[in-house]
């Protein structure tokens, strides 16, 4: 399973919740977790390495440092799912790229984008709840090709669908 994360790394993005999360991952699953952003507070990020040293070797975790914009998309489409555990958001421009991109979300519950599940189009997870967490990556990683196929473009049309809207335009 491909998972990755592109925003700011600073505390309110919360990387450090999943990648603690990882060591939880059972040792069936394969995870890579690719980590792409500016790094806003070293301290956090510090913690965060630290974490990364301990990790199981069932999980690899690589920093890819900041990612120019054009290519964002790109890199959304080399994965399966796109991380942010975020402790808030007011709109969540890199979860519109990823829908956008065709690939499902696994995000906290603290943005405006809900219910996603039942539009197959990702996970919307409170922080206090892990093991809701590892459920949707083992979800995520015992998908087949159709199943993921069905996600991707049922995301892709999620985006068109919000692009429609007026109120999203403005």
């Amino acid at each position: 399973l491909r998972c990755v994360y592109i925003s700011r790394i600073m505390p309110i993005k919360n990387i450090l919740f999943f990648l603690k999360l990882l060591n939880m991952v059972p040792e069936s699953m394969q995870l890579e977790f690719s980590i792409y952003g500016e790094v806003e507070d070293e301290k956090y990020w510090m913690q965060a390495q630290k974490v990364i040293h301990f990790l199981p070797k069932n999980i690899a975790v690589l920093y890819r440092g900041p990612l120019p914009h054009p290519l964002v998309t790109e890199s959304l489409e080399s994965n399966h799912v796109f991380v942010l555990p975020t402790r808030g958001e007011n709109f969540g421009h890199a979860i519109f790229e990823s829908f956008s991109a065709g690939r499902p979300v696994l995000i906290s519950d603290k943005t405006p984008w809900r219910g996603l599940q039942e539009k197959q189009i990702g996970w919307d997870i409170p922080l206090d709840y892990p093991e809701a967490w590892l459920a949707a990556l083992q979800e995520a990683a015992d998908a087949d090709q159709a199943t993921f196929d069905t996600w991707c473009e049922k995301c892709r049309g999620f985006a068109r669908e919000q692009q429609d809207r007026s109120d999203l335009r403005n």
